[in-house]
């Protein structure tokens, strides 16, 4: 009896992690340094469990007082037997020289009447100056 009861804790506590380990949502860009005025490629990609619903973040025309948003790609998403797949690109750029944070993204999902959010990491961007020759008349 004892040894059902472990096997059934093991298996639980697995199970948890293997579900846990299925939601998570990640940030990156295409370069982490651009020059002033450049533009930069932002990916926004979850995982959930198949029979999630998933509303990504909508940004009008700055995302942080520094980025600006040029453009927002539609919501590209693959859903297999256990997983949806789904991310978004957005286009940035920003014309203020320096180290700008860009803050944690929420993203809502439900899962049947269950609502929740997943929240990537910060990231910063280094928007430099061009370099002018002044030698040069």
């Amino acid at each position: 009896m004892k040894k059902a009861s472990r096997f059934l804790l093991l298996w639980g506590m697995f199970l948890l992690a293997v579900q846990g380990l299925a939601q998570k949502a990640t940030l990156s860009l295409d370069s982490t340094s651009i020059l002033i005025g450049d533009q930069v490629t932002a990916v926004l990609k979850v995982t959930l469990p198949a029979d999630a619903v998933v509303r990504f973040p909508e940004f009008s025309d700055t995302l942080t007082g520094a980025i600006e948003v040029v453009s927002q790609r539609p919501v590209d998403s693959v859903r297999d037997e256990n997983l949806l797949r789904a991310s978004r690109k957005f286009i940035l750029t920003s014309f203020d020289t320096g180290y700008h944070a860009i803050p944690p993204l929420k993203v809502p999902y439900a899962i049947d009447t269950v609502l929740s959010e997943l929240t990537t990491e910060p990231l910063l961007l280094h928007v430099a100056a061009m370099k002018v020759d002044t030698a040069q008349p």
